[in-house]
């Protein structure tokens, strides 16, 4: 018996080994042999930036935008120049020497007795700014509340008008060096006894 389980093992084995070599012989057969890697021909920016069309717009030499680009230069640095002269001459207002002037203005116009710390308060009732090159004018009338010979109870109030010179308003350097360089004379519009 030991004879056929032998030769069993032996039968069985080569029957395997058969099955392998022709599983092998079928899978090499399959394969296809080995590509060469593809090579994609992708284009380079200077091919695609050739595709593009622009399409051309015909000119017309007898059209002159020199006026327009004049006017809108000229409309938006005025309005930048308003700005930045009405923000200096805002400013003035709260400045010690401005306030002595005009305490001295009301001293020889409403014949108060009063000193610039008595200015309890300026209230802008209208600006008016008006640019030429690179000064302005600016026109302020306010109006201002006083104590009256250092007493808050007796507090005194009138409406006055003065000019602001502006200078060094240059676009180009984003009015770096603007500022009031003159205080023209005040106006009393209204005193209220």
């Amino acid at each position: 018996m030991q004879k056929n389980s032998n030769a069993s093992v032996i039968f069985t084995t080569i029957i395997a080994t058969l099955i392998l070599l022709l599983g092998m012989y079928v899978s090499v057969g399959l394969y296809p042999e080995a590509q060469e890697p593809q090579v994609i021909d992708v284009p380079t920016a200077a091919e695609i930036a050739a595709l593009i069309v622009i399409p051309t717009i015909d000119s017309n030499p007898s059209l002159d935008n020199s006026k327009i680009d004049a006017i809108y230069d000229d409309i938006f640095r005025d309005e930048n120049a308003e700005d930045v002269a009405s923000k200096l001459a805002l400013n003035e207002l709260d400045n010690k020497d401005f306030k002595k002037k005009l305490a001295n203005f009301l001293k020889e116009n409403c014949s108060l007795e009063i000193d610039y710390k008595d200015i309890i308060e300026i209230n802008v009732r209208d600006i008016d700014v008006n640019v030429s090159e690179e000064t302005a004018t600016v026109e302020v009338e306010f109006k201002v509340y006083v104590a009256n010979y250092g007493d808050e109870d007796e507090e005194e109030k009138a409406r006055v008008s003065v000019v602001f010179e502006v200078k060094d308003l240059e676009e180009n350097d984003d009015y770096e060096d603007a500022e009031v360089f003159k205080t023209n004379v005040f106006e009393l519009i209204k005193f209220y006894d």
